[in-house]
């Protein structure tokens, strides 16, 4: 059999080889929830990805979002707030220094790899719109960029 024949065998038994990394780190789930509304402020945001992170070589940043004009509750104010955050967050990601502007402390892992991340927020957390973005490295050395969307609205008194 020719060498060019057998390129098709050998790249099937590469995808059917156990071990083999072909995927990136995907978001499978956070708490909270993208397009939660929450009643209490919550002390942590915590993301789980389908594989380990490297979290020297990941970012991970929680801002409030600006929702000056949007209607809350119009039943468009979700997909609204979500093309505001992805703005906000190919900006955001990239600045330094903005520990002021943020609206969390940063990780509370200590481990450099892991598949579950916890993002510590503030204690004096305001009502309103957060977007938690993130850059991470996966172990595969794919490096992949994401954000989620919760708004903290306490009830009325």
């Amino acid at each position: 059999m020719k060498p060019s024949r057998l390129l098709p065998y050998l790249a099937a038994l590469l995808l059917l080889a156990p071990g083999v990394a072909l995927a990136h780190a995907t978001l499978e789930s956070s708490e909270p929830a993208p397009d939660a509304t929450l009643t209490q402020p919550p002390a942590a945001v915590r993301l789980s990805f389908s594989e380990e992170v490297e979290l020297d070589f990941s970012l991970f940043k929680v801002y409030e979002l600006d929702v000056a004009g949007v209607d809350l509750a119009a039943d468009d104010a979700w997909p609204r707030l979500n093309g505001l955050a992805g703005a906000l967050v190919s900006d955001a990601l990239d600045r330094r220094d903005d520990a002021d502007a943020r609206a969390d402390v940063g990780l509370t892992n200590a481990e450099r790899r892991a598949k579950e991340v916890t993002i510590g927020l503030r204690a004096e957390l305001a009502p309103g719109v957060y977007v938690v973005m993130w850059r991470i490295l996966s172990i595969d050395t794919h490096g992949t960029q994401g954000f989620l969307v919760f708004r903290y609205a306490p009830p009325a008194p």
